[in-house]
């Protein structure tokens, strides 16, 4: 099925993707800040469609909500690379866990820590839980709440991301209780846009190597970035392949799937979201292609794809992931 075929059959305002290729990489004249290489990156975009349409990010939130948190453990000069290293630090676990297995509530950990209020607060009256009228004190401490959330939306806006963004509220399994029910009301769904998906995995991809590591799907016993030295970034090109855990459901129901069986790459990095109206993936990887005298090229790309009202099928993130890389060809 093309991507014409797929766009029309499903709606083009359901579906948005692109795909970008490396266009070049420059080493920054060896200067080091806070422990870490400073890379330029640039890609180039190869086939893009849909990418300003909003959409619900899912568990796409806890890449966003990573990258401030890494920011930070930046800024305190604590960031750790190694994969043995993650318990070391809560908040570096925190993220490791929360783009390596989804885990909701690392991401919870992530909210709490970063919109920096006591966690203790109960705005919700018991007896009166579905038409709750906070009294003024309550009111004026979900005002601080609310507040501080939007200090998230606020790091991304002078990043430079889309104006609309919103990342405040946690990813739940099923709904919202208590003050983040509230929270939910007052401030609205989160959202964003296939640029800001974009330009957070360029980011990643250039400075955080926490959350790329955590992004990598191998199997335990695979080749990982063990040996790789303390305080270099660890980007796609430089880390060994791996075998990919197709039972890994961030891989068994999205992209990485097509990519690991159909298209033999054994170099991905990849964050999946998914709830009961989307379902996402951002995935980076590498392709190995033989050219003149034996020699092995090496492409890296970035493949996002965002879609809505479609995530009971498993199969379409993979359908539309075969089509893009089809193009390469």
């Amino acid at each position: 099925m093309s991507l014409e075929t797929i766009i029309k059959k499903y709606g083009a305002e359901n579906i948005s993707f692109a795909l970008l290729k490396r266009a070049s990489t420059k080493e920054n004249d060896g200067n080091i800040e806070n422990g870490l290489v400073q890379r330029s990156l640039e890609f180039e975009n190869i086939l893009e469609h849909n990418l300003d349409s909003y959409f619900h990010p899912a568990s796409l939130l806890k890449l966003f909500i990573s990258l401030m948190a890494s920011e930070l453990l930046l800024q305190n000069n604590q960031l750790e690379v190694r994969k043995t290293e993650y318990e070391k630090n809560e908040l570096s676990k925190a993220i490791h866990e929360s783009i390596s297995a989804s885990d909701n509530d690392a991401l919870a950990f992530l909210v709490d820590y970063l919109a920096a209020y006591p966690w203790d607060y109960n705005l919700i009256n018991i007896e009166n839980t579905l038409k709750f009228t906070p009294d003024k004190q309550s009111q004026d401490i979900l005002n601080d709440i609310l507040n501080s959330r939007l200090e998230i939306n606020k790091f991304f806006l002078e990043k430079g991301f889309s104006k609309k963004i919103n990342l405040v509220n946690k990813c739940f399994g099923f709904d919202y209780y208590g003050k983040e029910r509230q929270i939910y009301e007052a401030l609205e769904h989160n959202q964003i846009n296939n640029r800001d998906l974009i330009k957070l995995l360029i980011l990643i991809e250039k400075d955080f190597p926490l959350i790329l590591n955590s992004m990598k799907r191998t199997l335990e016993n695979s080749e990982d970035h063990e040996s790789a030295e303390i305080g270099v970034p660890l980007h796609a090109y430089d880390i060994p392949s791996g075998i990919i855990n197709t039972e890994d459901y961030q891989v068994q129901a999205f992209s990485a799937k097509v990519l690991a069986e159909e298209f033999k790459v054994k170099s991905i990095y990849s964050k999946a979201g998914w709830n009961s109206k989307v379902r996402h993936d951002a995935v980076l990887f590498s392709i190995e292609k033989n050219v003149e005298n034996g020699a092995v090229q090496q492409s890296q790309y970035i493949l996002t794809v965002l879609t809505k009202n479609l995530s009971h099928d498993e199969e379409i993130l993979q359908e539309i992931a075969r089509e893009v890389i089809l193009t390469l060809n």
